[in-house]
């Protein structure tokens, strides 16, 4: 046998052994919870346990991709800013058409300035020769993060548009989004788009699908919730949108979005936690996922209150200062400290029997 198929026959071998072999364990590769591909596209994923028939995570497994960029040399859409989730075996948030046929904003998970019925009219929606501006990552074995706005001229009545996601080991999913009206004396009415058809609608702050998931608005203050069935002529689009109720120069949305998950409550807990200048969740007592108020960031510190006694209680932190140091404080007692990451995010893990709490982080210890 000659050295050159000697070396084949190895090579043989060894892919046998990696593709063929039953006896080998799937392994989650370290830092699976996230991946950045090249700042065009951002893939989150609790596991990796099983695929579930559409190729997506099964009922145990969450998975988030978001479109960052929205253009490249085979993919002109107008969808910067777009996610979907998979859950249960399937993509439970969907684009509409999406990538195969529709390119319009109206079509994808992303955010449509005054009027919903923007089919092919740039003027409301995103403009099909602007991209995203990529402006940060971090994962870890607890949470990953992202964060994208878009280019000044992506849209003609919006100059700002930033997309912030927190997604945690759990699944669970808070999203806020940053926007303001290209014209400072111009204020506008922007709306939310997620391609679902819901079986419910609670007021202005809460959707369901039946054994599927629960999404959570929690900002704007003054906001509304439609469905529509059909868009305008040939569009064939169904979902709901978010709005702020009053036109303004600039708002924000957060939002939390949980999927049902196997040996995880259902439905789940959603709790609104108001702080001092940070706004979020606490999701199954487990769980607190914060952003600051409004659209400032570099929060130097902030104090919220839990009305629960907790064993190991998970926080993540948003807008912080990038690269610095924190205190945490739990009633008044020192108990944890961390430095924030380059994109101004932070995480502790604290407990208490007490069922009244006050949590300050500030980076002046006392």
């Amino acid at each position: 046998m000659t050295i050159g198929r000697s070396v084949l026959v190895l090579i043989f071998l060894l892919l046998n052994f990696l593709f063929l072999d039953d006896d080998l364990v799937p392994q989650v590769p370290p830092g699976a919870l996230g991946k950045n591909f090249g700042n065009f596209w951002i893939a989150m994923r609790t596991g990796f346990s099983r695929d579930g028939p559409g190729g997506v995570s099964d009922s145990n497994e969450v998975a988030l991709i978001f479109d960052a960029y929205g253009k490249t040399p085979i993919h002109m859409h107008q969808s910067r800013n777009n996610f979907v989730v998979g859950s249960v075996g399937e993509w439970l948030i969907n684009e509409d058409c999406g990538f195969k046929t529709k390119y319009q904003s109206l079509y994808h998970n992303t955010i449509v300035v005054d009027s919903i019925w923007n089919n092919g009219d740039a003027n409301y929606g995103q403009r099909g020769n602007s991209c995203g501006e990529f402006i940060g990552f971090y994962k870890d074995d607890n949470y990953c993060y992202c964060a994208n706005g878009v280019a000044e001229n992506c849209y003609a009545r919006m100059k700002k548009f930033i997309r912030k996601i927190v997604f945690n080991k759990d699944g669970y999913i808070v999203m806020k989004d940053e926007v303001e009206s290209s014209n400072s004396s111009q204020p506008r009415t922007y709306l939310w788009l997620l391609h679902i058809q819901p079986d419910h609608i609670y007021g202005d702050s809460l959707v369901e699908k039946t054994n599927k998931f629960y999404i959570k608005f929690l900002s704007p203050d003054e906001k509304e919730i439609h469905s529509w069935l059909a868009g305008p002529p040939g569009a064939q689009s169904s979902g709901v949108y978010v709005n702020n109720s009053t036109p303004a120069v600039r708002t924000e949305f957060l939002s939390a979005i949980i999927t049902k998950r196997a040996d995880y409550p259902w439905p789940p807990s959603i709790r609104k936690i108001d702080g001092t200048t940070m706004l979020g969740v606490e999701v199954n007592n487990t769980t607190i996922i914060l952003y600051g108020k409004g659209q400032a960031g570099n929060i130097s510190g902030v104090t919220y209150q839990i009305g629960h006694s907790f064993r190991l209680l998970k926080n993540i932190l948003a807008d912080l200062k990038s690269n610095h140091q924190y205190y945490v404080y739990l009633n008044n007692q020192y108990v944890a400290s961390f430095i924030s990451t380059n994109c101004g995010t932070g995480y502790f893990v604290i407990g208490s029997p007490q069922t009244e709490n006050v949590v300050t982080v500030t980076d002046i210890p006392y």
